[in-house]
């Protein structure tokens, strides 16, 4: 698979409670899950301009950004990270695991 990481991150100013935060933060992860692998299939078969315009359609959404990185982390579409939001994706390629942050 030529796919190799995703970064996803989503900036608001809502206040929630507890039940409400879980069920926000487990509406974030599916979303990374299936933009994601929608993201890696489309690059598999279609290539790097299909896959920066589907990126780029997902960024129309207000307080989403998605940039999606090869194993090196660049950029292979979307927006350059933050610096927080790029040791994230760096930590998640070198252990190989999804990592999430909230704050």
């Amino acid at each position: 698979m030529a796919l190799v990481s995703l970064a996803l991150y989503f900036s608001t100013r809502v206040t929630m409670s507890e039940q409400a935060t879980r069920r926000g933060r487990q509406w974030i992860e599916m979303s990374m899950s299936i933009i994601g692998q929608n993201a890696a299939d489309l690059f598999e078969k279609s290539g790097p301009a299909a896959l920066a315009q589907y990126i780029n359609r997902v960024n129309l959404r207000p307080r989403v950004n998605v940039s999606f990185l090869n194993k090196r982390g660049e950029i292979l579409a979307g927006p350059p990270l933050p610096e927080g939001a790029k040791n994230i994706v760096m930590q998640a390629i070198q252990i190989g695991q999804r990592q999430t942050q909230f704050s």
